[in-house]
């Protein structure tokens, strides 16, 4: 008699063990059932939620209302590769075959850089980059 039970309690131990109940959904925070807003919680930033309650990082405060910001320098692309770029209210723009940029105007809409290449000085119009003579800086 034990022998025929023991396959059967077995089968229904292992029922109720392998049985977990289903993790409640996460919330757009990573919150198990809650119901938090993510946006942003930054009421200095130009794009902030006041219905939100947990920050999602998406917070610029970086812009100014009516005005186009652009910050001009040097990063790291994708690949790892140190390049040439500007970011305009926020969005990454490359500069093609650069090192480093130092300094960016916009005049009537079009963006002037200046910065290196390896060694030697040059700019940029729009993206489009042209050298200027010489070497190390002569």
């Amino acid at each position: 008699m034990i022998k025929r039970t023991s396959p059967l309690l077995l089968l229904i131990g292992m029922a109720f063990w392998t049985c977990e109940e289903e993790p409640e959904p996460k919330d757009c925070a990573g919150v198990a059932g809650g119901n938090s807003i993510c946006g942003c919680t930054d009421s200095t930033a130009i794009n902030y939620d006041p219905a939100a309650t947990s920050n999602d990082g998406s917070c610029n405060v970086f812009l100014i209302p009516g005005h186009t910001v652009y910050i001009v320098g040097g990063s790291y692309n994708s690949e790892g590769i140190q390049t040439t770029c500007y970011w305009m209210d926020g969005v990454r723009v490359e500069l093609p075959g650069g090192d480093w940029a130092t300094d960016i105007v916009v005049s009537n809409g079009n963006v002037y850089v200046s910065g290196t290449s390896g060694a030697n000085a040059c700019y940029w119009i729009n993206q489009e980059r042209f050298d200027l003579p010489g070497s190390w800086g002569e």
